[in-house]
């Protein structure tokens, strides 16, 4: 999936985040990958499978704040959980320096 990431969106930063960046995971846990592209229109989340894993990709803005992030997830407290997912993500690959930023 990273690979076709890469391929897709050539200067973005991509990290591994949640349990499987932590070391936590477990046979059933998902893979979270973060993407973060200044050529983005729009930030989304979407689920899909790579391998036959399950698989959710957060594609992110470089602007990123806890704030933004607030207004864009009212009501799920997902700043703080947002937020700590990218704090804690082990970037892939960084071409441009939006995870150093972030």
């Amino acid at each position: 999936m990273v690979e076709r990431l890469a391929a897709e969106f050539p200067r973005a930063g991509l990290a591994l985040a949640g349990s499987v960046a932590a070391g936590t995971h477990t046979a059933k846990s998902d893979i979270d990958v973060l993407l973060v592209d200044d050529g983005l229109r729009r930030e989304m989340q979407f689920s899909t499978e790579s391998l036959g894993i399950p698989t959710a990709i957060v594609c992110l803005l470089p602007g990123v704040t806890a704030d933004r992030e607030q207004a864009w997830l009212t009501g799920t407290g997902g700043a703080d959980w947002m937020m700590g997912m990218i704090r804690s993500a082990r970037a892939l690959r960084d071409p441009h320096g939006q995870f150093a930023r972030l």
